[in-house]
Parts: structure tokens; sequence; C-alpha cells
């Protein structure tokens, strides 16, 4: 029952059953614990997840790898990422083993610090362990790698996925789009929309919009129009106020 209020941010009847269990002097197992802590890791309140996690402890009831993920991942939403490294480091410790969610929360969290060269290690160090990598950790990879404008590398990281039968979504090859027009090479960001098409990737509003703006900005205004005008019959497409801003700019 805490787990399902749990998920449904009912937090206030969550702890209601929490304390009325520990007045009856049950002690709640390891689910119900890392339930609390969990949603209040996502709701941003750490202090709370970890005086949750500390009297787990103390109850004698030891924390499993989601409890370990779980603060990890809040540690590193809140910024605190060499923290969240810190505790990642004792899960050996303890013998619990981390999983590919523990390594996606950390890896998330040294890609928002832009910190690429340790995210990396962290992949490589996952599949020394035989972690098979997910497409919510690439496509957290490619992000990075443009947002640190290292574009070519994330051709190293596709050619990955593709060897291991993991298939790029539109997200994906949106954010490539993107960081390749802004390094103006708009050559290799049509290539990415042949490439969508041929391989029947959903081209959503946001690939256009980044299409037509970065056609725009390295001044290919006659195949912006011609893609612009095409939105609709081929694309099944409304444009829309972004897309009209992006033409009318450029």
């Amino acid at each position: 029952l805490i787990d399902a209020f749990c998920k449904e941010g009912m937090m206030q009847q969550a702890f209601k059953f929490y304390v009325d269990m520990r007045r009856l002097g049950l002690v709640p197992n390891e689910h119900t614990y890392t339930s609390l802590i969990d949603a209040n890791c996502k709701l941003g309140n750490l202090s709370v997840a970890f005086s949750l996690a500390d009297e787990m402890l103390e109850a004698g009831v030891e924390w499993n790898v989601v409890t370990y993920t779980a603060l990890i991942d809040g540690l590193c939403d809140a910024e605190r990422v060499k923290e969240a490294e810190e505790l990642f480091g004792k899960m050996d410790i303890a013998g619990v083993v981390p999983n590919l969610a523990s390594y996606n929360a950390l890896i998330h969290g040294f890609v928002k610090e832009k910190n690429m060269d340790r995210a990396l290690e962290l992949l490589n160090e996952l599949k020394g362990r035989g972690i098979k990598p997910d497409l919510l950790l690439y496509g957290t990879l490619i992000w990075g790698l443009c947002g640190v404008e290292k574009v070519e590398a994330t051709k190293v990281v596709m050619n990955e996925m593709q060897e291991l039968g993991i298939r790029a979504n539109s997200v994906i090859y949106t954010t490539l789009m993107d960081a390749y027009f802004k390094s103006g090479n708009a050559t290799e960001g049509l290539r990415l929309l042949e490439e969508m098409i041929e391989h029947d990737i959903e081209v959503t509003v946001v690939t256009f919009c980044v299409l037509i703006d970065g056609l725009c900005k390295n001044k290919l205004v006659s195949k912006a129009v011609d893609y612009f005008g095409r939105i609709s019959s081929d694309f099944g497409l409304q444009a829309n106020a972004a897309i009209y801003t992006a033409m009318i700019d450029g």
C-alpha cells in the first residue's frame, strides 16, 4: 500500500502508514523503505530520503541495489555527483553489485556536469562487468557528447549501438542533427534525415524544426523552403510556431 501511495505521489498518506507501522512495532521491509526513499529522492527531498535510509539500517534492514540506485539518482539530480560516486563505490564494499540502472544514474550525473571522460569510463566499466548498455544510456551519452561539441565522437557510440542491435530512436537522431547543423555540417544533418526515412524512424515536428532552423542558419534557405513545402504531403506533419519562426528568421 505504501508503494502504491508513493507511485501516485501521495506522500502524506504513505508516511502516515509508515508511522503507523513503526508505532505498532512493525519493521518495514526493504521494499517498503526503498519505495519511500525513491519517492523522496524524486521529489528532491534528499534529507528525508537519507534519514529513511539511516533508519532502514538501524532497523537491521540492509540496502539493496534499488536503494543505492535511488540515492545515487537523487544526488545526481541535486548536482552532488561527487557524493553519488562515493556512494556508488560503497556498493561493492557492501556486497551489492551495481546494475544497469545504477550505472545509468551515475553516468547521467557526469554527463550533466559535462564530464564525458568519466561518463565513458563508466560505460567501459559496466561492459567489463558483462552488463549490456541500453537505449537510454546510449542516448544520454550522445546527448552529452553533442553538448560538449564532440559530435564526431558520437559515431563510435552509434556504431556500438548497431553492433549490439540497439536501434536509435527519433530523439537520438534529432539530437545528432541539431549538433551537426550547429557545427556547420549541414550535409551530415541532411544525411541523418535520409537515414531516418530509410529506417522508418519517426520524423517529428521537433525534428523538422531542427531541420528548418539548421538549414536556414547554414544559408541553405532554398532547401529549407523545399522541405517546408513537403512537411504535410511527405511527412504528414503540421508546421508549428517554431517552424514558422525559423522560416521567417531564415
